[in-house]
């Protein structure tokens, strides 16, 4: 079944924990208000996801071998 969803997050470990297919850790270089949306468009065989975020930042990410 095929389904989308947009999500606004206000801190950048509520954005890591719901990021898909991923181990991530998002690490904001500069001061200010953090906010961010995660686009998702899920398809039967295929997961697509974006984020915006208002604040420069550093991620690391390992990929999930279940996915």
């Amino acid at each position: 079944m095929s389904s989308s969803a947009v999500l606004d997050f206000t801190e950048p470990e509520t954005l890591q924990s719901s990021l898909r297919g991923a181990k991530a850790k998002i690490t904001v270089t500069d001061v200010g208000a953090f906010k961010s949306t995660l686009t998702r468009i899920d398809l039967p065989r295929l997961w697509l996801q974006q984020s915006r975020m208002s604040l420069p930042f550093i991620a690391h990410t390992a990929n999930t071998t279940t996915r």
